[in-house]
């Protein structure tokens, strides 16, 4: 048990738990309290608040990207901006984030909305040099260009979005990097530039008629590179 001392948790299934490994240190989401961060990662740890996260915020998701923390879907002040992408200072090697203020011109810390669509961010992914990221009815582009700026957005090729959190997986093949993703209403895979479905028809109609339209956030993807599998796991 590595709860943090303050007290149990209230996240509730519906916002599935979120996060990801920067520099070696364990950090996860609920999306309703303080993003934890599991430092050092030992059974005699407990988990804690994440060191300089922006008081009073919250946010859906939230995934690393390179030596950055990448903030989704976020609430400020008691304001959600679903399509928000929000990012952290860049953290020194072995630590976290020192800082998430966008208005502090000494560090690298920023804000950027997706505000093409009306479709919620929803996840990320690195593809290579790349982070992909998804919304319910779209897949951006960002890449690291330092200066000013720090990251360059661009919309994909191709207009698909992310039926849920966690429903993207990566793999390669013969070295190159591929996305498996599942939309609202299809299974691809892409590698940036562009996107091939790989369920023929009768059985994408099966798939998307079973899932259960109530429960569908549950749904998730795993890799079983074990035997190069991309599997697919989803309520019905």
């Amino acid at each position: 048990d590595i709860t943090n001392v303050g007290g149990d948790y209230t996240g509730n299934d519906e916002i599935p738990w979120t996060g990801g490994i920067l520099n070696g240190v364990p950090i996860i989401n609920n999306g309703v309290e303080v993003p934890q961060m599991w430092f050092p990662p030992n059974e005699a740890t407990a988990l804690v608040d994440l060191t300089a996260w922006p008081v009073g915020a919250t946010c859906r998701c939230l995934r690393p990207f390179k030596t950055y923390l990448m903030a989704y879907d976020v609430t400020q002040g008691g304001t959600r901006n679903p399509l928000m992408v929000k990012w952290s200072h860049s953290a020194a090697p072995g630590a976290v984030p020192s800082s998430w203020d966008e208005n502090d011109p000494t560090v690298d810390a920023n804000e950027f909305v997706l505000a093409d669509s009306t479709g919620f961010v929803v996840d990320s992914l690195p593809l290579g040099d790349l982070n992909v990221i998804y919304k319910e009815d779209q897949t951006w582009l960002q890449q690291y260009v330092g200066g000013n700026f720090i990251f360059r957005f661009a919309k994909a090729n191709f207009t698909l979005g992310i039926l849920a959190p966690r429903c993207v997986g990566a793999f390669t093949v013969e070295d190159s990097a591929y996305h498996f993703l599942v939309t609202p209403d299809d299974i691809v895979v892409h590698n940036g530039l562009q996107a091939k479905s790989i369920v023929e028809k009768k059985l994408r109609k099966h798939i998307f008629n079973q899932l259960d339209g109530t429960n569908f956030k549950k749904s998730y993807v795993v890799h079983n590179a074990r035997f190069s599998e991309m599997l697919f796991c989803y309520p019905v």
